[in-house]
């Protein structure tokens, strides 16, 4: 039985133009030379089994492809009191950097995540 997620690309698309087709941790957009730059809706909790997170725009975070990657496998997180990036490791240089944050972000996503997913300690 094959499983597909339903999901409503309008909250991506309006967060997308909200950040201006940048990441909200490197503030850079990824030009591909037409178009809109490359970004990447992330889902804090993620969407689909086992995390079951919402699709609503408290659960998304806008990044690049190569900080979407770091979230994923569980080396970034954010700490939205102090607005920042938080690295696993806490020599990396995107350790403390400044979260970008124009929409809310949802604390119970960003607990969700340091439990299930992030690696390092918070």
């Amino acid at each position: 039985v094959l499983e597909r997620l339903v999901r409503d690309t309008r909250v991506i698309q309006e967060l997308k133009a909200l950040y201006h087709y940048t990441c909200q941790v490197c503030n850079q957009p990824l030009n591909r030379g037409f178009g809109d730059p490359i970004v990447e809706g992330h889902h804090i909790q993620p969407l689909g089994q086992p995390h079951n997170g919402p699709d609503v725009p408290a659960n998304v975070i806008i990044l690049c492809p190569n900080h979407h990657a770091l979230f994923d496998v569980g080396a970034l997180t954010v700490d939205l009191r102090q607005r920042q990036v938080i690295h696993a490791d806490p020599r990396d240089p995107l350790n403390g950097v400044a979260l970008i944050l124009r929409h809310e972000i949802g604390e119970e996503f960003v607990r969700y995540h340091n439990e299930y997913i992030f690696k390092g300690r918070r």
